[in-house]
């Protein structure tokens, strides 16, 4: 994680160096979000903490980028970077909008209803709560989404996306939901791609290393406004 209070581009090298030292397969790298309800969350808010700073974050960020490249892992995707062949096959699901099923406390599924559209649920979180309705016989789901076109056409966009090198092919997307990419979302394409934050490669969509730092600036121009 990167991004820390205090942190010092110094140590946040040290930090990567070790670690690529270690020699794992796969390595993600999160930027410091301060949730609300934490302990860090209050601590900024009463000025104990300074708050983070997108441009330090943005510069550590390359700083990683640069040092896993030379070590020989490819980035597939925003956060994540991989040995060939050692790629989280469980998350390209959720990034490639794919069904899946989750079992458990607080667990999430999707699954397809129809070409164009979803449904999404998830379970009670609390573990005792979880488990007295499983004894009792009783759904543990805790609420649900209807997902319609709009909404599965943008989260498809904001999905796929992430993926760093595969991006949204065109193809995959008229397969989806019937209707050519430039058709739905032609216009955004071409904003974002004048602005350099996305790039048009082999019939498909994809951020461009500029918009790898705003990738939620991008992300927020296909989603419904209700969902932004």
């Amino acid at each position: 994680m990167f991004g820390l209070p205090g942190q010092q581009e110094s140590t946040w090298r040290g930090t990567l160096e070790r670690a690529i030292a270690l020699a794992p397969e796969h390595i993600s790298l999160y930027s410091l979000t301060v949730e609300h309800g934490t302990p860090l969350y209050d601590a900024v808010r009463r000025g104990l903490q300074p708050p983070p700073q997108d441009d330090v974050a943005a510069d550590f960020y390359l700083l990683a980028s640069g040092l896993l490249d030379n070590a020989g892992y490819e980035q597939y995707e925003i956060s994540n970077w991989a040995r060939s062949g050692f790629q989280c096959r469980h998350n390209l699901v959720y990034w490639r909008h794919e069904p899946y099923l989750g079992f458990g406390p607080g667990a999430h599924s999707y699954v397809t209803v129809a070409r164009d559209a979803g449904r999404r649920w998830w379970n009670v979180r609390p573990v005792p709560q979880y488990i007295q309705r499983v004894r009792a016989g009783q759904s543990p789901e805790r609420g649900r989404e209807e997902i319609d076109e709009r909404l599965a056409m943008g989260e498809f966009m904001m999905l796929g996306l992430r993926l760093v090198r595969e991006g949204v092919a065109s193809a995959r997307f008229a397969a989806r939901f019937g209707r050519p990419l430039e058709e739905v979302f032609g216009s955004e394409i071409s904003a974002l791609t004048e602005r350099r934050l996305l790039e048009r490669v082999d019939g498909r969509v994809r951020l461009t290393s500029e918009g790898r730092l705003l990738g939620n600036q991008v992300f927020s121009e296909f989603l419904p406004a209700s969902q932004e």
